[in-house]
């Protein structure tokens, strides 16, 4: 009876497994019929943000203004097009846009606003309201440039329009405060009756800005969006006519590309490479049939219960994920060349061992997702799942599958035991390996710079620099955050901070910044600008008779000039107020949380950049000022978790080595030192060849060790037997094709895996030959077979 119950047994682990699988396949049909939304932003590889406070916001609110925004450049050669002419071609495109996907892109609207729009809600309180240089030419008591330059606007007939009457702004103290103003808006971009444009050497643009309508890594939109720039490009199709354009849906597309790409590259580069080495050491459809079930169901199996678990999966995942299917194929190679040299009996014979490799893979992936970054956590979960997938089809399927009868031991079954026959001295080894890892530790170098994880193409690049320094626009990563208890304690600090900052402008450190209070100075500003403006002009009678006297007009508006200025004494312009009328602005330099606030100060970078530190003690010196740089910041954690996942290699090394002393006995240390040695050689090789070492080699290396210990696991549970060898070359040859692949990949993070695991995978192998005895049984090829 109880072979019966056996054989029911594994029937019911069969259709039980099966079962799921079909689960799994429905649940993923569903969740791509309703539109599952997969994720391509590289910022989501980064930790996330758990902070609720006010700088965690301030990043958010910086990053929301830039991830929808998009600007058109249409411009050429001001000597072979006139500025009419390319306005033309702009707004043919601009037309074209809108006509072609009216639904995506909103917006169009000019953005960049005239004198007399922008003046009137400020035009009553235009006795408070000074530009920078203005205040500081009346502080020195020189009021007569200002007499003769409203003398020669107002008798000038080609002067520009004022934005208030002479009654109203005798010597233009408004009139320079609204252009400053204009100034702070728009940056480096002018206006005519065609628009906003942007000249530069002999070049001209016209300027198109718009706004996304939806998210910028949706892959949907990123494909209707692109196909009607491409279709309204070709509206302005000359040789003198160039289109520049910025916008994160332009990277993001970019990056989904690549990472399509490599998916089936990598995918399908690894599943040929295995079909071709499993064909030529089986020579029968039925291994490949095997472990493309045992793929297949992985994957199905992985995909599905991801897509459960997070929201969206990141592109990069499947790239990375592709690369599994040289991993989870093991168990199946383990049981096909186990079943030909043992017979029915190999898949008990085999399990223990199997089981194991598959608990120290899930430990190194386990490791990977304890790390707080998000794309790196779905990898990991992503890869843990498809072993798992693939482990429990060869344990559920494969026991009764027959294989064809035991050939002659292939050319690389008989390679152990020639090698092993071959193997230099160990003491040599190791003194060789001591000798590089020392070297190559001298040499190390770390890199957690942010920005070497950007993969975009080239010319996208080269085009956002190139846009970058016609506009010279704020960044939106290195800021001022400027606390208070109110509106006007930040205002007033603000301020303070601004004249701090001027020193740097001065010596071409800093362009400038983008802050709020020069559009809504503080209560006490004001007031030191109204008694400025009064004792300067309004209350002078002989200076305002200097600038009306001539002019011909009656002597009585010096009356009414002081009447005008006594008359604002007590009308202020608060920053309620302001908000209001400025909502656009508000809300790019304006956070609030709850009942607290804080203004935001971006940074325009001059020619050479203040340091950190440097910046750190200017906002040192004032209370509630805190200096952010958002690359520095997310730089500095990554090097803090390259350190942590340090550390926690050698805690994993530790943990795994006792573990395994409980199986092995003194046989625990050929099982763990071969992936160590092989890690720190890797390092060490990496380092000499001019790598710096980054988190991700750091995280590599724990797949290091979670592969690596399957191979002196598989080969000690079978007793260093011959089809343990052969399984393990086959397993060592289509993991280094998986990673190897992936060493070719233009994403910097799955390159950095990929050229840590390929050596390291290959090391660990070499290494284990070194430190294992031949193999013992009657299978075991003759070691002059090979010659």
């Amino acid at each position: 009876m109880k072979p019966a119950t056996t054989n029911i047994s594994a029937k019911a682990r069969a259709l039980a497994w099966a079962c799921i699988l079909l689960a799994c396949l429905a649940s993923l049909a569903n969740a791509l019929k309703s539109g599952y939304r997969f994720d391509t932003s590289i910022m989501a590889l980064l930790p996330g943000e758990t902070d609720t406070s006010l700088l965690e916001g301030s990043r958010k609110q910086l990053s929301a203004q830039f991830s929808n925004r998009l600007l058109f450049l249409v411009g050429g050669n001001s000597e072979r097009l006139t500025p009419e002419e390319i306005s033309e071609f702009a707004n043919r495109f601009q037309q074209a846009l809108v006509a072609n996907d009216p639904d995506k892109l909103i917006g169009f609207a000019e953005e960049v606003r005239d004198l007399q729009e922008l003046a009137a809600p400020y035009h009553a309180y235009r006795y408070k309201l000074l530009s920078r240089d203005d205040r500081r030419a009346l502080q020195n008591d020189d009021i007569e440039p200002f007499i003769k330059s409203a003398q020669q606007q107002l008798l000038s007939p080609a002067a520009a329009p004022r934005v208030a009457s002479v009654i109203d702004d005798p010597i233009n103290l408004f009139q320079q405060f609204v252009i400053e103003q204009l100034d702070v808006a728009r940056g480096n971009i002018q206006i005519d009756t065609h628009g906003p444009f942007i000249e530069s050497a002999n070049r001209h643009y016209r300027l198109i800005p718009a706004t996304l309508q939806g998210n910028a890594f949706d892959m949907g939109l990123q494909t209707s969006v692109l196909n009607s720039i491409d279709r309204a490009r070709l509206s302005i199709s000359h040789p003198d006519v160039e289109l520049l354009h910025s916008g994160l849906i332009f990277h993001a597309a970019a990056g989904a590309n690549q990472a399509k790409t490599e998916i089936s590259t990598i995918g399908l580069g690894s599943l040929a490479g295995i079909i071709i080495i499993l064909g030529l050491h089986f020579r029968s459809p039925t291994p490949l049939l095997m472990a493309a079930t045992s793929i297949a169901a992985g994957v199905v199996f992985a995909l599905a219960i991801s897509m459960q678990v997070f929201d969206r999966l990141h592109m990069i995942t499947l790239a990375f994920g592709a690369g599994l299917v040289g991993v989870a194929i093991d168990y199946t190679l383990h049981y096909c060349c186990a079943r030909r040299a043992l017979g029915a009996d190999s898949l008990a014979h085999i399990l223990p061992g199997i089981a194991l490799g598959l608990l120290s893979s899930l430990l190194a992936y386990g490791a990977i997702a304890l790390t707080p970054f998000p794309g790196l956590q779905q990898m990991a979960f992503f890869s843990a799942c498809g072993l798992v997938g693939a482990w429990l089809t060869v344990a559920c399927f494969y026991g009764r599958i027959p294989l064809p009868a035991e050939r002659k031991p292939s050319r690389i079954a008989q390679l152990p035991a020639w090698l092993i026959a071959r193997r230099p001295n160990s003491r040599n080894l190791l003194a060789a390996a001591t000798l590089t890892i020392l070297a190559g530790v001298g040499a190390l170098e770390f890199s957690d710079n942010v920005r070497n994880l950007q993969s975009s193409p080239a010319e996208l690049i080269e085009q956002e620099k190139v846009i970058q320094s016609l506009l010279s626009p704020p960044s939106n990563s290195q800021y001022f955050l400027i606390e208070g208890a109110d509106a006007e304690a930040i205002l007033t600090r603000e301020e303070q901070l601004r004249r701090l900052l001027e020193p740097l402008i001065a010596d071409g450190r800093l362009t400038g910044y983008r802050a709020i209070s020069q559009a809504i100075p503080s209560l006490t500003t004001q007031a030191a600008n109204y008694q400025l403006a009064g004792e300067a002009f309004y209350q002078q009678r002989d200076a305002i008779e200097r600038l009306t006297t001539p002019l011909g007009l009656p002597t009585t508006i010096a009356t009414e000039l002081a009447q005008r200025y006594h008359a604002q004494a007590d009308q202020w312009l608060t920053f309620a107020e302001w908000q209001s009328n400025h909502r656009t602005q508000s809300e790019n330099l304006w956070l609030t949380k709850g009942e607290t606030s804080a203004a935001i100060l971006p940074l325009i970078p001059g020619s050479t950049m203040p340091n950190y530190n440097e910046l750190v003690r200017i906002a040192t010196t004032l209370p509630g000022v805190n200096y952010v740089d958002s690359v520095r910041t997310i730089s500095d954690t990554l090097g803090d978790y390259r350190q942590s996942v340090s550390r926690w290699i050698l805690v994993a090394y530790v943990l795994v080595t006792l573990l395994l002393l409980l199986r092995y006995g003194a046989s625990a240390l050929r099982i763990s030192a071969p992936p160590l040695l092989a890690t720190l050689l890797t390092l060490a090789m990496l380092s000499l060849a001019g790598q710096e070492i980054s988190l991700f080699n750091m995280l590599a290396s724990l797949l290091i060790l979670g592969i690596g210990l399957d191979i002196g696991i598989f080969l000690t549970e079978s007793s260093h037997k011959a089809h343990a060898w052969e399984a393990t070359i086959l397993s060592t040859l289509t993991t280094l094709l998986a990673f190897g692949l992936l060493s070719l990949s233009q994403t910097p993070v799955l390159h950095q895996f990929g050229i840590t695991v390929l050596p390291g995978i290959a090391i660990t192998w070499l290494l284990a030959m070194q430190f294992s005895p031949a193999p013992t049984d009657s299978n075991s090829p003759n070691p002059e077979g090979i010659s």
